[in-house]
């Protein structure tokens, strides 16, 4: 069975840039790998387009997203029998900090969902830090947009983080020292 690794961060963090990066240069070490990210599930493209017209706080919005997260721990599972490593593009992580601190939904009912995701949860979860000034400037999205909600989901983050003793990496720095460090906590997780 495969190493699952999370990448966890504020949109405009770096992290798919970094996550394709890494992808390549594990390749390049003949390790297999495979990437899942909600977006390239079965039937994402249609469910994102119903969450898509709905504000970024209303349940239904947030029912879906939890959907494509559950889809995807499926997908990560199934991938882990055939591959070294399996890298998610977010993980849960992303539903307690955007739903449980963003949007207010009671944290227990987050973690009572979290508890009953299918397969295997991340093995290890490497979190891009970036201010949310910096973050914001870097990509513009609904989800940032309401510059409240916005805090509470990096104050979120910053509490998973200390709680579940996730690995953080400097987001802000160039991709390059983003990419190795991501492959540096990797290579001792399946050494």
């Amino acid at each position: 069975m495969g190493v699952i690794i999370a990448i966890e961060g504020l949109p405009g963090s770096g992290k798919t840039t970094a996550l394709k990066k890494v992808m390549k240069k594990l390749e390049k070490r003949g390790i297999s790998a495979a990437l899942t990210d909600v977006d390239s599930l079965p039937n994402a493209r249609q469910l994102r387009r119903v969450a898509d017209i709905l504000p970024v706080s209303h349940i239904a919005r947030s029912l879906i997203f939890w959907t494509l997260r559950v889809l995807q721990y499926e997908t990560a599972y199934a991938l882990a029998k055939d591959h070294q490593i399996v890298l998610m593009d977010r993980s849960w992580g992303t539903a307690l900090a955007f739903d449980g601190w963003g949007n207010k939904i009671p944290r227990k009912m987050l973690e009572l969902m979290e508890a009953n995701l299918p397969g295997t949860k991340p093995n290890m979860t490497l979190f891009l830090r970036v201010p949310l000034s910096i973050a914001r400037s870097r990509k513009k999205m609904n989800t940032l947009k309401d510059l409240d909600r916005a805090k509470r989901v990096e104050s979120g983050y910053h509490t998973l983080v200390r709680e579940r003793k996730w690995i953080v990496i400097d987001g802000t720095k160039s991709q390059d020292i983003v990419v190795q460090q991501c492959l540096k906590h990797i290579q001792k997780m399946i050494s």
